[in-house]
């Protein structure tokens, strides 16, 4: 068994988990998500410059493509907590909504352009069918949007989707941490090159362990109080 199984089967035999925990969870790893994202395409910002972002202050030395980045993002990924709750399956329609948000003020006009549909829709097929452990599935969506001929923003929507499907399997948006940036972003570059989807695997596999137990200290802790 994979240690991310192990961990997944303790949040899988709780009897009850109280929503607050998960409300709680996903408020504080939304602003560690957005961060994360924008980091990786060198819109280099903190947890905490995010959240005043989000809540409407302005953060120096950032530009204003920076803040629409930030709050874009922060917004496009309460449609995909909301998706992964009613266990939403990837649809042209749904991806589309999740585009408009994150182009709201970077482009919404170039959101209406979503490019290569029918190659698309094979892809979200393949995602549907779920053949392969959801880790490996969510690795090979990653790299398979990262810079890739459908968004624009390709590589913001890459994770955004990599995420959804994880979150509809039970796991947790992907959080790459700065110290696995840059190996991150090379088995980003592996797989484009080689289609090895192995080091790709290995860091997100990383990612989930550390934020899924994060989730169970936080079900404890509302547990306990």
């Amino acid at each position: 068994m994979r240690n991310i199984d192990k961990v997944k089967q303790k949040l899988d035999q709780l009897d009850i988990i109280p929503k607050k925990a998960w409300e709680v969870y996903t408020d504080h790893l939304g602003f560690a998500w957005t961060a994360s994202v924008n980091d990786l395409i060198c819109n280099y910002i903190n947890t905490k410059q995010v959240f005043d972002i989000v809540t409407g202050n302005v953060v120096m030395g950032k530009n204003l493509k920076d803040h629409f980045r930030v709050r874009d993002f922060h917004r496009a990924i309460h449609e995909i907590l909301a998706l992964s709750e009613e266990k939403e399956e990837m649809s042209i329609e749904n991806i589309h909504t999740i585009y408009l948000l994150l182009m709201w003020n970077l482009d919404i006009e170039q959101a209406d352009q979503i490019h290569h549909t029918e190659d698309l829709q094979k892809l979200i097929h393949w995602v549907n069918r779920g053949t392969s452990h959801p880790i490996d599935q969510a690795a090979i969506l990653y790299g398979k949007l990262y810079k890739s001929k459908y968004f624009i923003e390709s590589e913001m929507m890459a994770n955004l989707l990599a995420s959804w499907y994880l979150l509809t399997k039970g796991y947790t948006p992907i959080v790459i941490g700065t110290p696995d940036k840059k190996k991150f972003l090379e088995a980003l570059e592996i797989y484009s090159r080689t289609k090895n989807s192995q080091l790709l695997v290995e860091i997100i596999e990383k990612a989930q362990e550390l934020t899924l137990n994060l989730y169970l200290d936080e079900i404890s802790e509302i547990t306990r109080s």
